[in-house]
């Protein structure tokens, strides 16, 4: 992912993830914006090349149009293993199998860097991310749940 690439990714991801938070966590507007933009400032501090973070953009082989975006993080502790921070398909790609490829993609790439272990985090609410989760092998290892009072 370029630069430019990054910061379009970042208009679009930084409210995204606000509303998620929104819809697992009682944040109004402004809390969820500030929650989403210190995460990803805390993460990602200098953009694309934050160190052990890698962003590509998802790119269609026919048309060469980008289509989403992947983020993953190396990580060591509690082991060494790869961490999926965000994958998004543009409405318009979704559907279409590009989700398993990307994630078939993924594993090859984790696997080249000696890794043998990805983890993620799904909002409770994204049965549809759930569902391609578990259709290219993920099982949920714990479950955090709330009650509002």
């Amino acid at each position: 992912m370029s630069d430019d690439e990054f910061a379009a990714y970042l208009k679009v991801a930084l409210p995204e993830y606000a509303s998620e938070k929104q819809k697992g966590e009682s944040l109004t507007d402004e809390q969820a914006l500030k929650v989403a933009t210190d995460s990803y400032n805390q993460l990602l501090p200098d953009g694309v090349h934050s160190t052990d973070q890698h962003l590509f953009s998802i790119i269609e082989i026919k048309s060469l149009k980008a289509i989403g975006t992947l983020w993953f993080a190396l990580k060591t502790q509690p082991r060494k293993h790869v961490w999926v921070y965000d994958i998004v398909l543009n409405p318009e790609a979704r559907g279409q199998g590009y989700g398993s490829q990307t994630m078939q993609l993924l594993e090859a790439e984790v696997k080249k860097l000696g890794i043998n272990s990805i983890g993620l985090h799904v909002f409770g609410h994204n049965q549809i991310a759930t569902s391609l989760y578990e259709k290219v092998g993920f099982h949920t290892t714990n479950r955090v749940m709330v009650k509002d009072l």
